[in-house]
């Protein structure tokens, strides 16, 4: 969905299972991961690991990728109104954006990665659900937003936002 930016949000307090929605909001963790090689709590990363060397059959040194990381965990999405847990799913999910940093290199290796801290403002597309019943202990929220049964849970970050805000 190109026009996810342009499409109106709906509040979180107004959302039923089984309606695709777009709700946007701020970012409340449940569980944080470091992005690799720093000290940055976030969400999400997509991280690309380079090296510095030479070209192909000898050709001009340059950043040459040499592997990548992506982690995402469910995190919350605050509106004012409510906060609504989003469940994302290996291969059925397309985060988009991010913040950029290049973290700094160590002799001839460098990272790129592209992060969601908690407290930025995020818009999302995905299907409400009702989770399943866990075997034991309560469940994991009373509403979820996943990615919907003919497609992927989109994930569009907005803007950077302050935790404490």
């Amino acid at each position: 969905m190109l026009l996810l930016r342009f499409a109106r949000p709906k509040p979180v307090s107004s959302i039923q299972a089984g309606s695709v929605v777009v709700i946007e909001g701020r970012v409340v963790p449940r569980a944080t991961v470091k992005v690799l090689g720093t000290d940055v709590d976030c969400v999400f990363h997509d991280t690309a690991l380079e090296q510095w060397k030479k070209g192909v059959r000898g050709g001009r040194p340059m950043w040459t990728p040499m592997r990548g990381d992506q982690e995402l965990e469910p995190f919350e999405v605050d509106d004012g109104s409510g906060r609504v847990l989003v469940w994302p799913e290996a291969e059925r999910v397309d985060v988009r954006g991010g913040r950029e940093e290049r973290i700094q290199p160590k002799n001839t290796t460098r990272a790129v990665t592209r992060y969601i801290a908690p407290g930025d403002i995020v818009r999302v597309r995905g299907l409400v659900r009702v989770p399943p019943k866990p075997k034991k202990g309560k469940p994991r929220a009373e509403l979820e937003v996943g990615p919907p049964d003919d497609g992927k849970l989109v994930i569009l970050f907005r803007r950077r936002g302050e935790a404490g805000e």
